[in-house]
């Protein structure tokens, strides 16, 4: 996950969104995968809302809701963010994913910029095997996001961080969960520690801090590994989830089924 602060500044496709705008010269259902597309992280409660004060609007215009008015409601809805910004997201997810897809972790259903608090990635994880190797190829599917922005930027932001949900606190609970609660630590590995109590012990116990660490640290080179041995798929990814604002399954698999072949641009910052 990657969060980002609210910047009023309008967008282009905001700007040219209006009310008076006709039903766009496609079909029905792409109508409705632009309008699903925006409403991406948006709750049932806040897309009944948004449908609602759009509906109030036109009451007061005497006229009844078009496509525009829903599409105009959603794109307002939307945090507004800085091209450098939005790129920038969409490189952490877009290391998820590539992670994700070549480890064969799961599956990504959908990726997205939009979201209130950065952007986000969709996936379908069923059960496996978690042996040593699996979780350890876990821990790298968390950390691929920051892997990704330090391949493609030279450097890394707290994005990963943060709260108790973020990358690094589940990679963390991971690769403390492996040495004391699972049965793969090096240190009594029979013995039984609650996870939620064993988190105290990493401020006290240098040698238990040690070991979580170098799990981190080897789930780590895993992802950059990856990620430079698939550097071109990684921007692909991250060009076409930056311009469209969200990816589907299908979208996703498109690109991260192909062969590396040339390096798509990196968007320079303006100014």
């Amino acid at each position: 996950m990657i969060q980002s602060a609210h910047n009023p500044a309008q967008t282009e496709a905001e700007a040219s969104a209006s009310p008076s705008a006709s039903l766009p010269s496609v079909s029905v259902e792409e109508a409705l995968d632009r309008l699903a597309r925006l409403a991406v992280g948006l709750s049932g409660a806040d897309i009944e809302r948004l449908v609602r004060e759009a509906r109030g609007r036109t009451r007061r215009q005497q006229r009844p809701l078009v496509y525009a008015d829903l599409e105009t409601a959603l794109l307002r809805a939307r945090p507004q963010r800085s091209p450098e910004l939005r790129y920038r997201i969409a490189v952490h997810e877009a290391g998820h994913a590539l992670l994700r897809h070549v480890l064969e972790i799961g599956v990504v259903l959908a990726l997205s910029v939009m979201d209130a608090d950065g952007g986000s990635t969709t996936t379908e994880e069923p059960p496996a095997v978690q042996t040593e190797t699996w979780l350890t190829k876990r821990l790298a599917v968390c950390l691929g996001g920051r892997a990704a922005e330090a391949a493609v930027f030279d450097a890394v932001t707290g994005a990963s961080g943060g709260p108790a949900y973020s990358d690094l606190a589940q990679a963390t609970r991971i690769a403390l969960s492996m040495e004391t609660s699972l049965g793969l630590g090096a240190d009594h590995p029979l013995v039984h520690r609650d996870v939620d109590l064993a988190g105290h012990l990493l401020l006290r116990d240098r040698d238990l801090l040690d070991r979580v660490d170098a799990r981190l640290q080897a789930a780590m080179e895993m992802a950059q590994h990856i990620v430079e041995a698939h550097r071109n798929r990684l921007l692909r990814l991250a060009a076409a989830l930056a311009k469209a604002g969200t990816l589907d399954a299908g979208e996703i698999a498109a690109i991260l089924d192909t062969r590396d072949s040339a390096r798509p641009s990196i968007p320079e910052p303006s100014g």
